[in-house]
């Protein structure tokens, strides 16, 4: 401590200075800040020997002593094998302690892996604690496809927006952590998740969309050693205040704040693993959904092939029953009883209503097969030419059409044309038994049930006799009625069922609001976005008559 030391000159070769070689020195002295810090704790003799990890210094053992003391060559190489020895030590303890670990993990990663399915937030959030005892956290979020879903501690939203926003910037299978959330420069959340929420956050990215699945831990308040107040003023001394020590003689003890237990590389490598596998599961389920996807279009394909040559093949030889029952009775009439005349008629009969089945089954068909050619098209404009086919049977209903001022909408024209002749019929078929009788034609903005924004929406409503709450399902089924073949016009039960398909065929959606005695109100969308409807202009004016 107190010795004098020995001067250091460079070696002169020539007219100039050579630098000396220090690289197997082993006796060296420290700074004078240092030396005068001992001795105000009133260390005269120090030594230290350093703890290696993978090469970079991991710690140090210090030795200290009251008294002056001169060590051997011998006594220094083996504090320095100790050294070593120590570090070897050091990094076996450390190994085994992570496989230790690691096995652990596996163990819980294996028992939440057993129950992941393609629906990841309800399979991994609900239930136990399993995904957060992972990695022995406070609370979890899995943010995939838009959706956010957190278990355990609350997260602040601003913290979640700000964790997405960083996971879009990294590859898929990162792996991002720290124990000082407060402390981050550009902190996830700002200023609102310092005081409040997490103190430590280890994060791995799922997709390159943002979507990322992170745990969380609370503070732990942590005690610090140190040699002296960090809040004590600096003393000036000889050497000035930069390298005056300000005066220890006791140890001081601090508690840390804001610090969350810190992540050790056992969290991260579970973390990572957790990753691959539920990327192996979802890509699994793409593969499998895909497949399903290809066996299910070429079911469909099959399906409208089979309906299309079926109606069309067995229209022939229908034709030839309907067509030998009236030659029979125009031929031979006057030699059958009225019985068998009768039955000659219902064959006739029965054979029409089957041609009116096949037609609507070759027509539904059809809808599947071709495609769609949309365009802006005025509303109002397609409804004048469904009245004129429908005009007809609302004026023998005696029911008033009330149509408003109609934006244009996005849609294939003759489609658009089919939907609203069915939709007038059936208004007319299922008219009120008595007293005013009208239906109406409007565009508003409705939520759809699926949810969503709020969409442009056609309404066809009357005030006709209504479909029981416990019936409405049915309706749009095909070749189902609900009512009798001969009730309220008759019919084939595939006028509703072609409404559906049209809609659905546009990306829309269909549905009703009915109650008995106070009419029915068709809803439909055209698959539009926002955007469009907005620029569409719509508005309600007032209501004008129409026939």
């Amino acid at each position: 401590m107190d010795d004098a030391g020995v001067g250091l000159h460079p070696r002169r070769r020539g007219d100039s200075d050579v630098p000396l070689d220090l690289s197997n020195s082993v006796l060296r002295t420290v700074s004078g800040f240092h030396l005068e810090y001992l001795r105000n704790i009133g260390v005269r003799s120090s030594m230290s020997v350093s703890v290696l990890r993978e090469g970079e210094l991991w710690g140090l053992i210090a030795c200290h002593g009251d008294a002056p003391v001169t060590l051997t060559p011998e006594l220094r190489a083996a504090c320095e094998f100790f050294g070593v020895a120590f570090s070897l030590q050091l990094a076996v303890i450390e190994e085994r302690e992570q496989a230790e670990a690691l096995t652990a993990s596996r163990e819980r990663l294996a028992r939440i892996v057993s129950r992941a399915t393609p629906d990841l937030e309800e399979s991994l959030l609900a239930g136990d604690d399993a995904l957060r005892e992972l990695l022995d956290a406070d609370g979890v979020a899995l943010r995939r496809g838009g959706r956010c879903s957190v278990s355990g501690s609350d997260v602040p939203a601003a913290l979640l927006e700000a964790l997405q926003e960083r996971a879009a910037e990294l590859a898929p299978g990162t792996v991002w952590s720290t124990d000082r959330l407060s402390e981050e420069p550009d902190r996830p959340g700002g200023d609102d998740t310092a005081e409040h929420g997490p103190a430590g956050v280890l994060m791995v990215t799922l997709s390159r969309s943002g979507d990322f699945l992170a745990w969380f831990r609370g503070a732990r308040p942590t005690a610090r050693r140190w040699a002296t107040d960090p809040s004590r003023p600096v003393q000036v001394g000889p050497r000035g205040e930069r390298l005056t020590p300000r005066g220890s003689e006791a140890v001081f003890r601090a508690v840390v704040h804001g610090q969350s237990l810190p992540w050790t590389p056992t969290d991260r490598a579970a973390a990572q693993e957790l990753w691959r596998t539920l990327t192996g599961i979802v890509l699994r389920h793409e593969a499998e959904l895909a497949a399903l996807n290809e066996r299910l279009r070429i079911a469909n394909a099959d399906l409208d092939s089979f309906a299309h040559v079926a109606a069309h093949d067995l229209k022939e030889p229908l034709r030839g029953i309907s067509n030998a029952a009236t030659f029979v009775i125009e031929d031979a009439a006057a030699d059958l009883d009225e019985t068998t005349v009768r039955r000659m008629h219902t064959m006739q009969r029965l054979a029409g209503r089957m041609d009116d089945l096949l037609n609507s089954l070759l027509h539904f068909a059809r809808l599947g097969r071709g495609g769609l050619r949309r365009a802006r098209v005025p509303l109002g404009r397609v409804l004048d030419s469904a009245l004129e086919v429908a005009g007809e049977r609302l004026a023998e209903a005696r029911v008033q059409v009330i149509a408003h001022d109609l934006p244009e909408v996005y849609a294939d024209e003759n489609r658009l044309y089919e939907v609203l002749v069915n939709l007038l019929v059936n208004a007319a078929k299922y008219a009120a038994d008595e007293g005013d009788r009208w239906v109406e034609v409007l565009v508003d903005t409705f939520r759809p049930p699926s949810g969503g924004a709020p969409e442009q929406t056609v309404v066809v409503r009357d005030n006709g006799i209504g479909i029981p709450a416990d019936r409405q399902d049915e309706a749009f089924e095909l070749f189902h009625r609900l009512h009798g073949q001969g009730e309220r016009g008759g019919g084939t039960g595939v006028g509703l069922a072609v409404v559906k398909r049209i809609i659905e065929r546009h990306g829309g959606e269909l549905w009703l609001e009915s109650e008995p005695g106070r009419g029915t109100a068709f809803f439909f969308t055209l698959g539009q976005d926002q955007d469009q409807e907005q620029g569409n202009g719509q508005g309600q004016g007032q209501g004008q008559e129409g026939g």
